[in-house]
């Protein structure tokens, strides 16, 4: 399910300053943030090990899908089973990402990586400006 919200703050060890480089003044930036749906359970329910393997093959999703779609964009692990994405690319580009991303999760087949259940996912997301790295840090 793709749901467009705002972004919980929280901090990250990010290079805005690279960011700020590549992008062109007042430039609109998406940024959204992706979290395994009900991952706490997997690792009490199968192990970490089955938990670790959720991770990896859904990083290796979002990798695949933002490549297929955005040519210049950041991601990373935020903590636990979040991720962030920044991107240089239109609203309706990052739509389609974000619902690929959630297409792929659907028809990825989790009992393959020792995770019986079938996993989801949450995608927020919001777009903005941002003219420094001092004021992407306080937002």
């Amino acid at each position: 399910m793709l749901y467009i919200r705002a972004i919980p703050s929280f901090e990250l060890d990010y290079d805005f300053e690279r960011i700020e480089i590549t992008s062109a003044l007042n430039e609109q930036i998406p940024v959204f943030r992706f979290d395994i749906s009900h991952f706490k359970q997997v690792n009490d329910d199968y192990g970490f090990e089955a938990g670790d393997n959720v991770i990896v093959a859904c990083y290796k999703m979002i990798e695949s899908n933002v490549k297929k779609y955005i040519n210049h964009a950041t991601i990373g692990r935020a903590h636990g089973d979040e991720f962030i994405i920044f991107a240089k690319a239109s609203k309706d580009v990052t739509n389609q990402t974000a619902q690929s991303i959630i297409n792929a999760m659907k028809s990825f087949d989790f009992a393959t990586i020792g995770c019986p259940k079938q996993m989801g996912c949450y995608i927020g997301g919001l777009v903005g400006q941002f003219k420094n790295s001092t004021n992407i840090r306080k937002k």
